[in-house]
């Protein structure tokens, strides 16, 4: 198994600098999308990549593992904003729950004290990357989403935001 030092090392600081090019580059990208229509998605999307790299300033590699980080602080703090949204609808129909919901009711707040605590995240990305991310969180999320339900993959993470 590895560590969280080696992780680590494998992954660079992201700058603040970095994420508003990766901003841009998903904007572009996006845009790219929605604006093309036609049968050939390979194509479509080749050049959308490269219209949104040429935009951002962002080399491919730097691109890829800045997605990568992205990915996996949107897909926490996506998890943390649905259980959170859980927790509200269930204490608004309090006490019209099911045993089950009863039972997430009672376990969720722990649930939400860990799925918040991201310091694993951090000592993996960094704490230059997770400020960086935290300072364009809502941008973040509403690209990761948008991005990927353009791609045609949908998306498993809720709408509702904290």
């Amino acid at each position: 198994m590895t560590d969280a030092r080696t992780l680590r090392l494998a992954h660079f600081d992201i700058t603040p600098q970095k994420v508003e090019a990766f901003i841009t580059y998903q904007r572009t990208l996006l845009r790219s999308l929605m604006d093309t229509s036609g049968e050939d998605w390979a194509g479509r999307f080749a050049f959308g990549h490269a219209k949104a790299l040429k935009a951002s300033g962002l080399d491919p590699l730097d691109q890829k593992r800045i997605a990568a980080d992205a990915a996996a602080f949107c897909g926490r703090r996506s998890a943390v904003a649905e259980v959170k949204a859980r927790i509200r609808e269930l204490k608004a129909r309090h006490p019209n729950l099911s045993a089950r919901e009863a039972s997430i009711l009672e376990k969720g707040p722990s649930e939400l004290e860990k799925l918040e605590d991201a310091s694993e995240l951090e000592a993996t990305l960094g704490a230059v990357t997770m400020a960086s991310f935290r300072e364009r969180e809502i941008e973040l999320l509403e690209l990761h989403r948008a991005v990927a339900s353009a791609e045609g993959r949908g998306h498993v993470h809720s709408r509702s935001q904290n």
